[in-house]
């Protein structure tokens, strides 16, 4: 990680109270967690709004398609 990310991800006013960090000056879509293993979103990222709206429909579309494959088992 450079210098300037790592300035950038280490300022306490780029990450809110849940967790979430938010930096419009640092060009990564997805950042090392700040506690735990891992990496987050983050949320001022451009593309960031398109992943999680991903995220929600593919959820969507597993549990209708669940939902469909159970009721076409009850038959």
């Amino acid at each position: 990680m450079s210098d300037d990310l790592a300035a950038l991800w280490s300022d306490p006013k780029n990450w809110n109270r849940d967790g979430s960090y938010n930096c419009a000056a640092d060009l990564r879509l997805f950042v090392p967690k700040r506690m735990g293993l891992g990496w987050t979103l983050n949320m001022a990222h451009p593309r960031a709004q398109t992943v999680i709206w991903s995220f929600l429909l593919a959820v969507i579309a597993f549990v209708v398609v669940i939902g469909l494959m159970a009721a076409r088992g009850t038959r």
